[in-house]
């Protein structure tokens, strides 16, 4: 028992020494720091992230604008199609849910299987509320608002207003999904998917929406912008991760040049000024690391810069709406 004490006391005395040795001496004037530092990995780790973020942007682009432009025998197609997406959605979430009530968590796997629902749900989404205006003009056909005439018809395509009624689906869809990953604890993939959606979605609307609006830029269009704008910053603020918002705020100053480059006139290019405000109280998060939004804040400056160089250039008026002379005001 004795020799145990001894010994006991023999390596306390060593754990002291070691201790002692390892204590940093200070010198004034000296910043004494850890031979290895993680800071450099960690911000090559995000600029890892920003960069697979715009792979993500550009393939989901690619995947909903294929599904949206599509051609279509008959509208009834999107009911079809809208029936078949929500059964993917229903069973992708079921899924996930189970996972979770089981283990209180979600896997890698599940991450990608929710992506899979949430991307299937604004598809979905976009085919319902399609089908739901082909309907709509079938029993109150009008001339602009709604509708372009009674459906059916060879041309017919919906009315201006049809495009905020989508816009506003698009915005519950990305509120529900933003409590659907909360509630899991989703990481950065689908959460990627619903900061992004509402933005591809208004992209792909420079194809679809202006035809729509008959080729302008007209109030409803003006409204969903910004509706849908405000929701992909706000769900990328709201993440807490500063890649996810940047890449929102990207793809928003983006958009506008895109309308621009359909439209002409100046009306897509005066989207960026309302576009930009909403940068600046968006960017004003606590969660968002304030450095790297600063590093990000250049390219949209440039952008700017790049917008108002090209409205000199072409003498580019600003052009909010042209009326508002609309039935519905």
């Amino acid at each position: 028992m004795q020799e145990d004490s001894q010994e006991r006391s023999r390596f306390r005395n060593i754990q002291q020494d070691v201790a002692q040795v390892e204590q940093p001496v200070y010198h004034p004037g000296v910043q004494v720091q850890s031979p290895i530092s993680a800071t450099g990995d960690i911000d090559s780790a995000k600029m890892g992230m920003l960069f697979s973020i715009i792979g993500g942007i550009i393939a989901l682009a690619i995947a909903i604008g294929q599904f949206m432009t599509s051609e279509l025998d008959s509208d009834m197609e999107f009911l079809y199609l809208a029936s078949g997406a929500f059964l993917l959605v229903l069973f992708s979430y079921g899924f996930v849910e189970v996972q979770y009530r089981r283990h209180g968590e979600i896997s890698i796997v599940h991450d990608y299987v929710l992506s899979f629902g949430h991307l299937f749900a604004v598809l979905g989404g976009f085919w319902l509320s399609r089908w739901a205006l082909f309907f709509y003009c079938g029993y109150f056909p009008d001339t602009g608002i709604m509708c372009h005439g009674e459906s059916g018809g060879t041309d017919w395509m919906p009315g201006e207003w049809g495009i905020l009624a989508q816009a506003i689906v698009f915005a519950l869809l990305g509120f529900a999904q933003w409590q659907q990953n909360e509630r899991v604890k989703a990481t950065i993939l689908p959460r990627l998917v619903t900061v992004l959606s509402p933005l591809v979605i208004l992209l792909i609307g420079a194809k679809i929406w202006v035809d729509w609006a008959d080729g302008a830029i007209s109030l409803p269009l003006i409204l969903s912008a910004l509706t849908l704008t405000g929701m992909g910053m706000w769900l990328g603020s709201t993440s807490n991760r500063a890649p996810l918002f940047l890449s929102s705020a990207f793809l928003s100053s983006f958009i506008p040049i895109v309308y621009e480059l359909n439209v002409g006139g100046g009306a897509g290019l005066s989207l960026l000024a309302i576009v930009v405000l909403m940068q600046g109280v968006f960017a004003s998060a606590q969660g968002l690391s304030q450095k790297m939004i600063q590093h990000g804040s250049i390219v949209l400056v440039m952008m700017v810069l790049f917008a108002e160089l090209w409205a000199v250039s072409e003498g580019l008026e600003l052009v909010i709406v042209e009326s508002i002379d609309s039935v519905l005001i």
